[in-house]
């Protein structure tokens, strides 16, 4: 589960900002803005040497380190997870694929293609999306299973001195 989606964010990330690049100049929109859709949403070519919000630019290699260090720990983390662990792979998968996405394009061009332009949000792409609900499922799933009911090991109620556990005299 987890190569196949970090392997689906990472092909879909990389064949959609492809389009836009050949498509569309940096800082062009389609629609254009006769379009009534264009005061929501656009297709806005954007080369971003930064991250989110625009923050850090021209740091692209700084950036891709640390991309390549959140990978690695990611990875490692993963070697943690019991198979079972459907939606946790799920949201590593999308964590990994999406910064592998990225750090593709900062490689290979430079900087990190943007372009999905919703008007009220900075512009992002597929593996930006990616990250950001890895980031919401591995939330979700570590409150999950921290409210989870703990069990207890053998001996943990001697511990707390239960009364079926008390020495007696």
């Amino acid at each position: 589960m987890f190569l196949a989606v970090a392997g689906l964010v990472v092909i879909l990330d990389q064949i959609s900002k492809e389009i836009v690049r050949q498509t569309l100049a940096v800082g062009q929109r389609w629609p254009g803005a006769e379009s009534p859709l264009s005061r929501w949403f656009t297709v806005t070519h954007v080369g971003n040497t930064g991250v989110s919000f625009g923050m850090a630019q021209g740091r692209s290699e700084v950036l891709s380190l640390l991309s390549l260090g959140i990978i690695v720990v990611l990875l490692w983390y993963r070697r943690q997870v019991p198979p079972g662990a459907r939606w946790l792979n799920v949201a590593l998968g999308l964590l990994v694929g999406g910064a592998l996405g990225n750090l593709v394009d900062r490689l290979r061009i430079g900087h990190v293609t943007d372009f999905l332009d919703f008007q009220f949000w900075p512009v992002f792409n597929v593996a930006d999306s990616a990250i950001f609900l890895g980031v919401c499922l591995l939330t979700w799933h570590l409150w999950r299973d921290d409210r989870r009911p703990k069990e207890r090991a053998p001996g943990d109620e001697a511990e707390q001195g239960t009364p079926s556990q008390q020495p007696s005299g």
